[in-house]
């Protein structure tokens, strides 16, 4: 039976562990056969057709952080979009949970590459 994975760009870091997080995903890209669908504000991934497949689970910032990782947005372009869609002060590093929460798509095999 299939399993849901919860992602939270502020959550990244513990859920990542040793995870390298200076992956070469410059301009990363959603792996094709994917399903997602949005519920409420959240997005849902489906890995599989059928029930042996992963739900993962997006909140709203790794949402965009997913819609945005279509091959042509960079990490700084991904970056800014976050910082002009969510209220995040300036000294969050927010580079930091792009990357990681990129890191963590590319872990779960959601990305190209």
């Amino acid at each position: 039976e299939g399993y849901v994975v919860a992602i939270h760009p502020n959550q990244c870091d513990t859920l990542l562990g040793d995870y390298n997080c200076g992956m070469s995903l410059e301009q990363p890209n959603q792996r094709a056969g994917l399903v997602a669908e949005r519920a409420g504000r959240e997005v849902l991934i489906y890995t599989a057709k059928d029930a042996t497949g992963t739900v993962i689970s997006l909140n709203p910032e790794a949402a965009l952080i997913w819609d945005l990782c279509d091959g042509a947005h960079t990490l700084a372009d991904i970056e800014r979009s976050v910082r002009q869609a969510f209220a995040v002060t300036a000294e969050h590093d927010v580079a930091a949970d792009v990357a990681s929460t990129v890191a963590r798509f590319h872990a779960e095999g959601l990305l190209e590459g």
